[in-house]
């Protein structure tokens, strides 16, 4: 039998993955919506921020939730297991519909996922 803190603790615990993985996309939003609406007045680098923050929290379910279900088995959900993961997710995002890339665009790509990950880490240790 459960008892009602242990609902909690468990409810907590969902609200701030759920809140990790919506705040995680918000990382390449700010990233890449300067370089897309260059020149914009603030309504095109807002409309540049959204799309790619819908098109991050799209990504993110087929590639970063498997790795974090992974992770949560294994009980290594950390913010620095949290950074590699967005690592090397960052560049297989880009990679993925868009095919090969250069390498520094593999690294500026695996530099904001990492960034990402550990902005969803520590979101998620606060639960």
């Amino acid at each position: 039998m459960t008892t009602p803190s242990t609902i909690s603790d468990q409810d907590r615990k969902l609200r701030y993955t759920l809140l990790a993985f919506a705040t995680a996309p918000l990382v390449p939003a700010l990233a890449l919506a300067p370089g897309l609406s260059y020149g914009l007045d603030p309504g095109g680098w807002l409309a540049g921020a959204l799309l790619f923050y819908m098109w991050s929290l799209m990504l993110s379910v087929p590639l970063a939730l498997p790795l974090y279900l992974l992770f949560k088995v294994l009980k290594l959900v950390r913010w620095w297991t949290a950074s590699l993961a967005g690592a090397a997710v960052g560049p297989i995002a880009i990679a993925a519909p868009f095919g090969r890339m250069p390498w520094m665009w593999a690294i500026f790509y695996g530099a904001i996922g990492a960034i990402a990950g550990y902005v969803f880490g520590r979101i998620w240790s606060c639960g």
